[in-house]
């Protein structure tokens, strides 16, 4: 049995008392992605926007290779989704010198071409911008509790990552101790593995912070992030701090462990270190394979949020920034059954 559990994580309004139901059937999770760049025009890569039902991305990429007559390697994509959704994604193919192909012969039942232009670059995940959410919770045992916590989660949630980036079992950390005492791994698995590893001390870190009662309060040390970018600094005492955290012009974060945590300090370094000390197969793990610290926000907020009652379903729509998860959100929302037979899908990155 693992000892590795997101129930070990704490909530920032505590646990919620009501119940419901995700993804009982595909249209009741719907992700659009957004993306930050506008395709030129010219160029001998294809973007598509795609609407997919009922399968994930790597299924996706499959098909839309074979009606380009390429190989896989040649698609690229910005995000994974996953199969029990309905989802408009973005995925380039690149073809020099060559036309088209008939978008008549890659469309079904499940798959819709909703745009396609030509751009003089590949698609990136750098293009991918933020993901828009319009779920729909069935079984929700009060729909106005539901509705009144809403207005809680609007505030921001701790920005976890999800329990799909842990794999089933929370296995890729079990697989990151094993790479890091030295058995080989195929590249990409590696860098999966590392993921975990460094996603688990940030959830954990989080955790402790809100536990500590300084999820919203500045402490010596802090790294701030500006808002809409990923420009960083220390908390040096400035007096307008507190002001500038409150209107959202900067927010705090939390460290993704790795090289170059000696420049952390004051109790924002301790807050960490308290945790590292209590994973240190982990900690020294990713030190050792040169990952470089970064930080990522503490919380996340919900942009656009909305919610509705639809006859004795909830229906909620929001957007998040790319990296971040539906699950952080629904989690602090709702105790919920996902009821599609993939708990540890992918639910919008």
């Amino acid at each position: 049995m693992t000892k590795y559990s997101l129930e070990q994580l704490a909530y920032r309004f505590g646990k919620p008392t009501e119940t419901a139901a995700i993804r009982k059937q595909p249209e009741h999770f719907k992700v659009q992605e957004l993306i930050r760049v506008e395709p030129d025009g010219q160029g001998e890569h294809l973007w598509l926007n795609i609407r997919k039902r009922g399968m994930n991305t790597q299924y996706l990429v499959k098909q839309v290779a074979k009606w380009a007559g390429v190989a896989e390697r040649q698609v690229s994509h910005a995000g994974l989704k996953d199969r029990h959704a309905v989802t408009e994604q973005w995925l380039s193919v690149q073809l020099p010198g060559k036309p088209d192909p008939d978008f008549q012969l890659l469309e079904s039942d499940d798959i819709q071409v909703i745009a396609a232009h030509r751009h003089s670059q590949k698609l990136r995940p750098a293009v991918l911008l933020a993901n828009r959410f319009e779920l729909t919770l069935t079984k929700v045992s009060d729909p106005q509790a539901v509705i009144e916590r809403w207005q809680k989660i609007s505030a921001g949630v701790p920005n976890y990552f999800g329990e799909q980036r842990f794999g089933h079992d929370f296995g890729n950390i079990e697989k990151a101790k094993q790479l890091f005492a030295g058995k080989h791994f195929k590249r990409h698995l590696q860098g999966l593995f590392l993921s975990a590893a460094r996603s688990w001390l940030f959830n954990r870190i989080v955790s402790n912070r809100i536990n500590e009662q300084q999820l919203q309060t500045l402490v010596s040390g802090d790294m701030l992030m500006l808002a809409g970018s990923r420009s960083h600094f220390m908390n040096q005492g400035e007096s307008d701090l507190p002001q500038r955290l409150a209107s959202g012009d900067v927010q705090l974060t939390a460290p993704m462990w790795g090289e170059g945590f000696e420049k952390l300090a004051g109790d924002y370094a301790q807050l960490a270190q308290s945790v590292i000390n209590e994973e240190p197969e982990l900690a020294n793990g990713l030190v050792a394979q040169r990952v470089k610290l970064a930080l990522r926000p503490l919380l996340l907020k919900p942009e656009h949020g909305r919610i509705d009652q639809v006859v004795d379903d909830v229906r909620i729509g929001f957007v998040l920034p790319s990296g971040s998860f539906a699950t952080s959100i629904l989690r602090e929302l709702v105790s919920y059954q996902d009821v599609s037979g993939s708990a540890h899908a992918d639910l919008g990155e």
